[in-house]
């Protein structure tokens, strides 16, 4: 009984509260219904657009407003020649081919309200993305190799570089550093050439967790950093290679007499003693009067749970 009571309970209380959410009288409201749309305007930024071309100069986006306020703002677009440019349903216009398409912009909530964009689609010229390319001979960010964007040929280009001794260039257009200098490149396609000069110039030195060390002598600034990187400089601007140095260790330093692991091998022995994983951090240096040494401090992790001081010293 106690449960069905609490049935007959739960029926009671579901016809009072109908009573109360839905007294007798009450009537249902629908929410009115959006304005019918009574101006149109249609604007986009460009009405030329180009085949062949970079991203910004191949499409644009038709922008609309519609009035009164609380109009239905749903449009449709409709390109006349799809085959010159196509547009999306959120008023995208892409170029296609050369020639003119018109772009009609109808209101939905007023099929008789309507705007047209005449755009005209051109064949982009020949031409290289930048007048003036800058390839980097080395470092850690920027490779020794770098393709090169040309915009409108028509068919395969032909390059030819005026030094292959500092910029060689193969038929893809993929520009490799030799050594310093400048170097143009030509591309030939269609009939028409066009000409970009490459810089070749030696990246300046990367370096993480640095220290900064004025050499009272020379007055030249030395600055050292985790990774066994090492740079030089005379104005704290411009920093040059100061050692044979790699980031990654991919490269034999010439910070130390010997290899790295063997001078600091009893500190590697207790962080590393399988040599998993060559981790020299944060070196700072100091001059020593006493010793009459410059003094380099040095972290040798193992990446998580060991850690070693470890020091080493210069005449």
């Amino acid at each position: 009984m106690k449960k069905f009571c609490r049935k007959v309970g739960a029926v009671v209380l579901s016809a009072a509260l109908a009573g109360t959410l839905f007294p007798s009288g009450a009537m249902w409201v629908s929410a009115a219904a959006p304005k019918a749309a009574k101006k149109l305007t249609v604007t986009a930024s460009t009405k030329t657009l180009y085949v062949g071309g970079p991203a910004k100069k191949r499409t644009t986006k038709i922008k609309v407003s519609i009035k009164p306020s609380g109009a239905s703002k749903d449009v449709t677009f409709q390109s006349s020649n799809k085959r010159v440019a196509k547009v999306s349903a959120k008023g995208k216009v892409s170029a296609v081919k050369a020639g003119k398409a018109v772009i009609t912009v109808k209101a939905k909530s007023n099929k008789k309200l309507k705007k047209k964009i005449i755009f005209t689609v051109k064949n982009h010229a020949l031409a290289f993305a930048s007048k003036t390319v800058i390839v980097n001979l080395s470092g850690t960010s920027d490779a020794t190799e770098q393709k090169l964007t040309l915009y409108g040929a028509k068919g395969k280009a032909a390059y030819t570089s005026s030094n292959e001794d500092v910029a060689m260039v193969d038929q893809n257009g993929k520009v490799t550093a030799k050594r310093m200098g400048r170097a143009v490149i030509t591309a030939a396609a269609g009939g028409k050439t066009v000409t970009c000069t490459v810089k070749v110039q030696k990246l300046t030195q990367a370096i993480h967790d640095p220290s900064v060390y004025r050499d009272p002598i020379s007055g030249r600034y030395y600055s050292f950093g985790s990774h066994l990187m090492a740079a030089t400089s005379s104005n704290l601007i411009g920093w040059s290679d100061a050692a044979a140095s790699g980031v990654n260790y991919s490269v034999v330093s010439t910070l130390f007499t010997k290899e790295y692991t063997e001078e600091f091998a009893e500190p590697y022995a207790f962080t590393m003693p399988k040599g998993a994983n060559q981790n020299a951090w944060a070196p700072d240096i100091i001059y020593n009067p006493s010793m009459k040494k410059y003094c380099m401090y040095i972290s040798i992790v193992d990446g998580s749970t060991k850690c070693c001081i470890a020091m080493a010293s210069s005449d």
